[in-house]
């Protein structure tokens, strides 16, 4: 018997001040990147891909980065002009949606 499955970790990259669109306010969003891996065994081993959102923090709204920001995320995690932080959001593991 062989015991698979896929394990997300998410990451936070940093803070953003961004205008939302569901409430639309002018608030600090948080830029995340959530990695996934397949596991074998409870065992991560192959890396499955990355997704890169932003996440209102005033609101919830979840947004998957697609084109320019999500490069620029990229860039930004590559040079680390993003402050890191911490909290709820870089501490769960698998828990936000696919």
């Amino acid at each position: 018997m062989l015991i698979w499955g896929f394990r997300w970790k998410t990451l936070s990259l940093g803070q953003i001040a961004y205008i939302c669109s569901q409430c639309s306010r002018s608030t600090v969003h948080t830029a995340i990147v959530e990695r996934g891996r397949l596991t074998i065994f409870f065992i991560p081993l192959i890396p499955i891909g990355s997704r890169y959102r932003i996440v209102c923090n005033l609101c919830g709204l979840r947004l998957r980065a697609a084109g320019d920001l999500e490069e620029q995320l990229r860039g930004l995690e590559r040079t680390g002009q993003l402050e890191p932080r911490t909290g709820p959001i870089a501490d769960k593991t698998g828990v936000w949606g696919r």
